[in-house]
This record gives structure tokens, sequence and C-alpha cells, in this order.
């Protein structure tokens, strides 16, 4: 009987003894787990924040430019209607001379929130630098296209600003298609750029749609 209650006794430390490293083993299994977890929702997190403009949400320049890639690869199989469209605020040193930069900021977050309401699914809206917002629109006929950014300008102009004491702003647009394979991200870009300086010295507070010059 002795014998039997020793080898109980020893088999019971032992067998809690082994419970009690299990239970350690488990409980630093769990803390590495979640501590894991809490670093790549982290890095989701930063990944998110590189991606984002700070000021107005919108995709920031280096989104655009992944993006534009990414459609201009998929456009060789798809041949989807592909538009992008490069639009400024007009006289924006003035806003920020004349009201200083707080209100700039507020007229940059409107702006932003404005073409985000007229986002569809395919529209992939962005920052693209200082006053300058570029969108990508896909699946559109070129009058859809043009009704889309020209909706845009009409609603930035009918709003009057009592911060700025009930004046406008406005902004002008360079629209361009891409009509072709083997036209670069470049050229693109070129084109819709060159479609808006023509509307910023045209008068400003319209939507120019860029022609491709035959070759």
């Amino acid at each position: 009987m002795i014998v039997v209650s020793t080898i109980l006794i020893i088999g019971g430390f032992i067998l809690y003894t082994v419970l009690s490293h299990g239970k350690e083993m488990w409980d630093q299994l769990a803390q590495t787990l979640e501590a894991q977890q809490s670093l790549l929702l982290q890095n989701q997190e930063m990944e998110g924040l590189a991606k984002r403009d700070g000021l107005t949400g919108l995709y920031n320049q280096r989104s655009f430019q992944e993006r534009l890639d990414e459609e201009l690869r998929k456009w060789k199989h798809e041949k989807d209607q592909l538009f992008l469209a490069v639009m400024d605020i007009d006289n924006f040193k003035q806003v920020n001379d004349t009201y200083y930069h707080q209100i700039g900021d507020q007229v940059l977050n409107w702006v932003a929130t404005t073409l985000q309401s007229l986002q569809r699914v395919d529209d992939f809206p962005a920052r693209y630098g200082g006053e300058e917002f570029v969108l990508i629109l896909k699946r559109s006929t070129p009058d859809e296209a043009f009704e889309q950014v020209e909706l845009f300008r009409k609603m930035i102009a009918a709003q009057s600003h009592a911060a700025m004491n009930d004046n406008i702003v406005t902004v002008s647009i360079g629209l361009c298609a891409y009509r072709r394979q083997g036209l670069s991200k470049e050229e693109l870009f070129a084109g819709a750029d060159a479609a808006l300086y023509e509307a910023k010295h045209s008068g400003k507070n319209k939507v120019v749609v860029w022609q491709e010059k035959e070759k």
C-alpha cells in the first residue's frame, strides 16, 4: 500500500507538473499568436495609410500609378473603354493667399468628397498632388465619360462657401481616352494634362477632351 501510494503521489506530481508546463506553453503560444495578429493588423493599417492621402483620404499618387498600370495591362485583354481625367482647382493659390491654408485644406477636402460622391463601381479617384486630382473611368462611352466629369465640374461651381465670403470654387478638367494598344501610361497622362492646360488657358472652369493628332 505504501508503494502504491508513493507511486500515485509521484505520478500525480508528475502529471501536475506536465499540466502546469503545458498550460504555460499554451499561454505563451496564445500570447505569441496574439502578438503576431496584432503586428499583422498594424502592418495592414500602415500599408493602407501608405496608399492614402493624409488630408483628403483619397488614394495618393503612388496608388494611382499602380492602378493605372494595372488597368492598362487589363486593357490588352478586355478592351474596355478607359479614360483618364486630370483635374485642377482654379486659382487655388489665391484661395490660400486670401483665406489662408486652413480654408484651402477645407476646399481640398470638399472637392475630394464631391469627387467620391460621384464615384461609380469601377472609377478610381485619387489626389495627384497639391490641388490636382485624377480619375480613372472604365466601361464608359466617350459621352458618358464626359458627362461624368462635367457633372463633377458643375457640382463644384454651384456651391458657394461661407468661409470664403460666399465665393465659389471652380475646377478645370482634361479628359483623355485610351484608344489604342501601345499607348504608354505617360502618353495617356500627357494627353489628359495637355487638355487640362487648354482648359486652364481658355477661360478655366471647363472640361476639354484631348484629341489625338493623326500620324
